[in-house]
């Protein structure tokens, strides 16, 4: 038994010696002067055959496959040196009387990290910005083709088999019209444009969008509305899982490292979910404008990336945007469906999430069928939409698509009035406790301030009454003056000029009324101090 374990052994040895034998010397240490060139373009030339390893921008990339998914991972001078004594031989140069001599060796970090500078190491291996999960579109020697079965065409890496596609335009709208069937939205303008959400990830993961994709900005009126529905259901399509990301508790610098790790990895299609408060990211800013884009990720260099090839959505109840990011965005927004509401259901199936999962393949055909159907158009913008938005391109781009190939409406109708409501938040707060107030009536007597604030108690909405603590209820000591107060100050800058607003189909008045001013004695008795001049508010739905 001893003598099978030791010809084993043997024979391990002897084959571990054979391999180590068969891979190709490199100098990692000695008098490197001149060699490092040809260090570099071998060692790239290894790493290219395992079809592992890729360039983006500056950095060195490891394709890392976990189940079904594929990303991109950051290698590091460390992660190198390994990879170097991995697929070839290091040996260093020594000098012996009059003549060189290489011995075996391990590889520095510092060998490793110079190699990575170098031009020839870059040249060999291939670059790639994205790493896609289902088959792409994309613009190749002049030509529409489609990226499938494991293939690097131009930077793009894409998986899966090439989908079944509809013969005309019409049908393709057939299949994605069950997408948005179940959804509740607040104008044929903001359906045109959850249309457009659906189809700009092609473009743009293809690159044929040649211009920035907004944010895609999923806004409802409450909570359980289908926000994060939304966006499974979109990413479904493409056969992927969004980089989800959280404005948590850790706050926006951890939300950003987030962000850039997602960027990194090639994640094609990333989410902002359930943001609330005020948002405000230089970072996410620049990286919707800019040509190029800084990533910092822990433990590794900075890297550079080409942000072109991303999409980036949100979803938020009640959040505010600054101006800029504001800008930025493309709002959908939809109606929670009343209770009891009959969604769609399909045979065997399930849901709609479910039966895209189960036919993706026919969901993305619809899409390219549509794309296909652009792209032989010459790629048409309508030049009326391409200047109602900051992001041109897409506007002029997705507004044809939508409108002119589609037949919906046009995505800009009313738009300002919707952009507005981004980054005013008192408006946006407004607007909430206005259809509160308005949930099941069309009008609402004329009401002081604290009177709305008081309903919004019973109502459970303490979350809309501005400097009321968990702890706290409106009848305890001074809260119902000191909400009062922060309302008023929410209140007053809206008004400033008019006593009269609408916002989206809800008119909010505001009158002066003499009340009188009743206070609370020594005594614990009601004492009238005297009229006094009070604002009150009615609201009402503005019909038709």
């Amino acid at each position: 038994m001893q003598d099978t374990n030791k010809n084993t052994d043997a024979a391990n040895a002897a084959d571990i010696e054979k391999k180590v034998h068969e891979l190709p010397t490199v100098v990692v240490k000695g008098n490197t002067h001149g060699l490092r060139a040809g260090a570099a373009k071998l060692i790239a030339g290894e790493l290219a055959k395992t079809g592992r390893f890729f360039m983006n921008g500056d950095a060195l990339m490891e394709l890392v496959v976990k189940g079904k998914k594929h990303e991109l991972r950051p290698a590091t001078a460390k992660r190198l040196a390994y990879l170097i004594e991995k697929y070839t031989k290091p040996v260093a140069l020594k000098a012996v009387k009059d003549s060189a001599v290489t011995v075996p060796t391990q590889c520095g970090q510092g060998f490793a990290s110079s190699i990575m500078e170098t031009d020839e190491f870059h040249e060999l291996l291939h670059s790639i910005q994205i790493i896609s999960p289902c088959p792409l579109l994309i613009k190749h020697e002049g030509k529409l083709e489609l990226v499938a079965q494991d293939k690097v065409v131009g930077d793009v890496f894409a998986h899966g088999e090439a989908p079944p596609e509809p013969e005309t335009v019409k049908e393709a709208k057939q299949i994605l019209d069950k997408v948005l069937v179940d959804f509740d939205f607040v104008s044929d303008g903001d359906r045109s444009r959850a249309y457009a959400a659906l189809i700009v990830p092609s473009l743009v993961m293809g690159g044929l969008l040649e211009g920035r994709a907004t944010i895609d900005l999923i806004e409802s009126n409450e909570s359980q509305s289908g926000k994060g529905y939304w966006n499974k259901m979109k990413s479904a399509i493409y056969n992927q899982q969004s980089a989800v990301i959280n404005f948590g508790q850790r706050g926006l610098g951890s939300a950003e490292r987030s962000f850039n790790c997602a960027v990194v990895a090639g994640h094609g299609m990333i989410l902002f979910d359930n943001c609330r408060g005020h948002i405000e990211s230089q970072q996410i800013e620049s990286f919707l404008t800019e040509d190029s884009y800084q990533a910092a990720v822990p433990h590794c260099p900075d890297v550079t990336i080409d942000p072109t090839r991303t999409v980036v959505s949100m979803t938020t109840n009640e959040a505010s945007l600054n101006k800029d990011l504001a800008y930025r965005t493309a709002p959908v927004r939809i109606k929670k469906r009343e209770k009891g509401y009959g969604f769609e259901r399909y045979e065997n199936d399930g849901f709609i999430l479910d039966h895209i999962r189960l036919n993706q393949p026919v969901f993305l055909g619809a899409v390219f069928r549509i794309v296909r159907e652009w792209y032989s158009n010459g790629g048409q913008v309508d030049p009326v939409a391409a200047h109602a938005h900051d992001f041109s391109r897409w506007a002029g781009v997705m507004n044809y698509i939508v409108k002119d190939i589609l037949c919906e409406a046009d995505m800009f109708a009313g738009y300002d009035d919707v952009k507005k409501m981004l980054y005013t938040p008192n408006q946006s707060w407004l607007r909430e406790v206005s259809r509160a107030l308005l949930e099941n009536k069309d009008t609402s007597a004329s009401m002081q301030t604290g009177d709305i604030l008081k309903e919004l108690e019973e109502l459970g909405l303490e979350r809309l009454i501005p400097g009321l603590k968990d702890y706290e209820t409106l009848d305890m000591g001074n809260c119902l003056r000191k909400c009062s107060t922060l309302a008023g100050r929410k209140l007053s800058p809206l008004f400033r000029g008019t006593g009269d607003i609408v916002i989206e189909g809800i008119r909010i008045k505001r009158t002066v009324e003499s009340k009188p001013r009743i206070e609370i004695d020594a005594e614990g008795k009601s004492v009238n101090r005297g009229d006094r001049e009070t604002p009150c508010y009615s609201f009402e739905v503005v019909k038709g």
